[in-house]
This record gives C-alpha cells, sequence and structure tokens, in this order.
C-alpha cells in the first residue's frame, strides 16, 4: 500500500516538535523514512492536494537535528512555530 502522509499527522509532529515530547532525531528518523518512500514512488498524500505544502513540512522535519555546535541546534522552537504558521500546519 505505501505510506500516506497525512495533515493531521503532520500537525502532531510539529506539537510534539514544539513541546518537545518526540526528540529531534526521531523526527529526522520519520522524515528520512518518507524521503525515502518518495524515491521509490511509495509515498502518498491525504489530502493529495496537499502534497506540495506536507512535502516541504517533510523535508523541514528532516534537519530539525542538525546542530551548530555540540549541543546548539540550528532551530529553535520560535523557528519551528514560525514555519508551522507559514504553511498552516
Amino acid at each position: 500500500m505505501g505510506i500516506v502522509v497525512t495533515a493531521k499527522e503532520v500537525s502532531a509532529l510539529f506539537d510534539a516538535l514544539i513541546r518537545g515530547t518526540q526528540a529531534r532525531e526521531t523526527l529526522e528518523e520519520w522524515a528520512r523514512v518518507r524521503i525515502a518512500a518518495n524515491d521509490t514512488r511509495d509515498l502518498s498524500f491525504d489530502p493529495p492536494n496537499d502534497e506540495a505544502r506536507l512535502w516541504g513540512a517533510i523535508a523541514y522535519l528532516s534537519g530539525v537535528g542538525l546542530r551548530v555546535a555540540p549541543g546548539t541546534y540550528l532551530h529553535s522552537n520560535e523557528d519551528f512555530e514560525a514555519f508551522r504558521r507559514k504553511h498552516r500546519l
């Protein structure tokens, strides 16, 4: 059947990211799995007309664990909230 990404699921992931209830690295792995599924044409979106918005969120989540120094992340919670608002997630 493949992997289906929903707007509700992505919104819940951003909730978890902002609250800190999911590790950034866990969310990066979630995104990596979906990127790999897309490469094999095994990824779909629900609703289908949200594909571009949801794909953008997947790409963003794939880098939420990037660090600029040991113990210092590139992106802050404010960055996550701003991305979420901008993309209506």
